[in-house]
């Protein structure tokens, strides 16, 4: 079967909408990732549970918490820039998932990092 050829606008629109799928696929993990550790960091919430034995600066398992809040947050910080790339991106016929991969994955790993190291 032959390929239709077809510049019209719905075929405009199609292309972003597909350009968009890998940014609103990162969104729920990272929601996810910056749920769980900004809860677990909160005071209050320590206490309430009563995890203070546990989860208190220091521990290992608090500065865990603390990079997941972290990743989550530097994919939130950086929203713009991943949608805006994975938009000219896809738009340019570049596969969005190889092209956004390598630059989100890092944002979030240094995020943690520094969040780790006490930056």
């Amino acid at each position: 079967m032959a390929k239709k050829e077809g510049g019209g606008a719905f075929a405009v629109a199609q292309q972003i909408g597909k350009s968009l799928f890998l940014p609103i696929a990162v969104l729920p993990p990272a929601g996810i990732l910056l749920g769980i550790g900004s809860s677990f960091t909160n005071p209050t919430t320590i206490a309430t549970y009563g995890l203070t034995g546990i989860l208190h600066p220091g521990t290992f398992l608090y500065g865990l918490m603390q990079m997941f809040a972290g990743a989550g947050n530097a994919v939130f910080g950086n929203l713009a820039l991943i949608f805006a790339l994975a938009v000219a991106l896809g738009m340019a016929g570049i596969a969005v998932s190889i092209a956004l991969a390598p630059i989100s994955a890092p944002l979030a790993a240094l995020a943690g990092i520094g969040l780790a190291v006490g930056e």
